[in-house]
């Protein structure tokens, strides 16, 4: 880990969603074999095992807690656990989605109010979870905005983007952090059109004359 000047300190995720992708499938075969109930309680124990060890190392040093496998493994086993239990789609309607929003709010402001972010954050990653998934099972227009799906397209490549601009301009002022912002965005959008794709299809290793024009 670095001080805050590493440029590539937040690709600590990738790390441990790999560790993730392997272990995932595998518990999924088991699960087609045994069926889902004892694969969703391994969640469940899993998550509280998660959280229990976040809250026993809270006053560990910051990389352990935020960046260790079994502090953050909640984080994408509570997203598994949504996937099984939400298998034939998410409940349709909104209360759910508005209770998690509010669930959201109130983990941001715990934060402010002096809770460690640690502790709070499992609350907004439940929350967020159930709020996106159950927003999304609900007929919103505006969820079908072109720009909301374009900016969900190239999400990843925002996170990964963003951390190298917060780095170089260092001290960040309002207009500073609407800066990085706006120009994650760009980049990542040049990244996943000559960048990203171009490896992911192949274009790249093909002669001009051989690429088929994208429409």
């Amino acid at each position: 880990m670095g001080d805050g000047r590493d440029w590539l300190v937040h690709t600590w995720s990738l790390s441990v969603e790999e560790q993730f992708y392997l272990v995932w499938p595998l518990l999924l075969v088991i699960a087609d074999k045994r069926g889902r109930l004892p694969l969703v309680i391994g969640i469940g124990i899993g998550i509280g095992a998660s959280l229990l060890a976040r809250f026993l190392v809270r006053n560990d040093s910051f990389e352990r807690v935020w960046i260790g496998t079994d502090t953050r493994a909640a984080d994408l086993l509570i997203g598994a656990l949504a996937s099984l239990i939400w298998r034939n789609g998410a409940p349709t309607t909104w209360k759910l989605p508005l209770l998690a929003t509010g669930v959201v709010i109130a983990a941001a402001v715990l934060v402010a109010q002096g809770l460690p972010v640690p502790l709070a954050e499992p609350l907004a990653a439940v929350s967020g979870t159930i709020a996106v998934v159950g927003a999304a099972s609900v007929d919103v227009p505006v969820l079908a905005w072109a720009p909301l799906r374009r900016l969900g397209v190239i999400s990843y490549g925002v996170y990964l983007w963003h951390y190298p601009l917060v780095v170089a301009t260092g001290t960040r002022t309002w207009g500073q952090q609407v800066f990085i912002v706006v120009a994650a965005v760009v980049v990542a959008e040049l990244s996943y059109r000559f960048l990203e794709q171009p490896i992911l299809t192949g274009r790249w290793r093909r002669p001009k004359s051989e690429q088929i024009p994208a429409t």
